[in-house]
């Protein structure tokens, strides 16, 4: 297999952005100018939608923060509206590219079973997707179903008619998916060759343009042990929990390298240990207090964990 850092260096570098919708919620502290996001991102990815299985359409997860009409708020840079006003800083870089995303952790499991559980389903679903990135001004759709295990057929069912709905116009919306890189899940969850390779016979790509690989959360308190949170190697010869190994598994079973993204967190995980002086592989105790800002014990945001004590 190449080597990781000549890869780098023949590949186009991408830096996809995940924008939460939530975010603003947070008490003060947490400020930052969303035009910056224009030229520090090539791609941004607008988090999160909801489906409605009923319709087989997509949904604003939070109408006041995403859609207009929404309220003021004095701390936050900016309206409400945010779908118009994130798509809006491509006026800023024309090249900028703001996807929508559909899902999160453990959200939306039962309607993405639904939407994708037979052809007909898929392809209603998928048309109306189109249809909601077009009225946004989107240019295209993350899938960020967490997890579908034991669904394999049915998530790459998913992808191919949304693909092929993508793919019927001139205009052609990118599609994206964050996937797990946990060995159970991925081995439950994706058939790798089917959904990420090339087809050659038209040269166009099936399913995947990209694929977000959620190369973060390696270690944390639930490991019960002291690690990188998004480690390049691991903390040992046989810990498959780094991005080194994830890539090589992921390309080893058909996952071109061009199409995979690593995830990488803006925050940091903390534990206590019962050693002075922890290293590596220690035995994790209890969580690190949570921050002022984001209030979840474990987690510290960038910022606070600068102005951490």
């Amino acid at each position: 297999m190449p080597n990781i850092q000549d890869i780098y260096l023949t590949v186009k570098k991408l830096l996809f952005c995940y924008y939460t919708n939530w975010a603003k919620y947070r008490p003060g502290g947490f400020e930052f100018n969303d035009n910056d996001l224009a030229n520090l991102c090539t791609h941004i990815i607008y988090a999160f939608c909801k489906i409605d299985a009923n319709n087989l359409t997509l949904v604003s997860s939070d109408p006041k923060s995403d859609l207009p009409g929404g309220k003021f708020v004095a701390y936050i840079l900016g309206k409400y509206n945010d779908y118009h006003r994130i798509t809006s800083l491509k006026l800023l870089n024309p090249s900028l590219k703001v996807l929508l995303s559909v899902g999160g952790f453990h959200k939306m499991l039962n309607e993405f079973a639904f939407v994708s559980s037979n052809e007909s389903n898929a392809e209603k679903f998928a048309k109306n997707i189109k249809i909601f990135l077009k009225k946004y001004n989107f240019d295209g759709f993350d899938i960020n179903w967490e997890y579908p295990l034991d669904k394999k057929e049915a998530y790459t069912r998913l992808l191919k008619a949304v693909n092929k709905e993508f793919r019927k116009d001139l205009t052609t919306y990118i599609l994206t998916a964050a996937v797990s890189v946990g060995m159970y899940t991925v081995q439950k969850s994706y058939e790798i060759k089917e959904i990420s390779k090339l087809n050659i016979h038209i040269f166009t790509i099936r399913y995947l343009d990209y694929i977000n690989l959620m190369t973060y959360h390696f270690y944390g308190i639930s490991s019960n042990t002291v690690g990188h949170l998004t480690g390049l190697y691991g903390i040992s010869d046989a810990d498959k929990l780094n991005i080194d190994y994830v890539i090589r598994y992921w390309s080893k079973n058909g996952a071109p390298i061009s199409k995979m993204l690593i995830g990488s967190p803006s925050y940091g995980h903390g534990f206590r240990t019962a050693t002075k002086n922890p290293k590596l592989g220690d035995k994790t105790i209890e969580e690190f207090p949570a921050g002022p800002i984001t209030k979840n014990s474990g987690v510290l945001a960038y910022i606070e964990a600068i102005n951490s004590k």
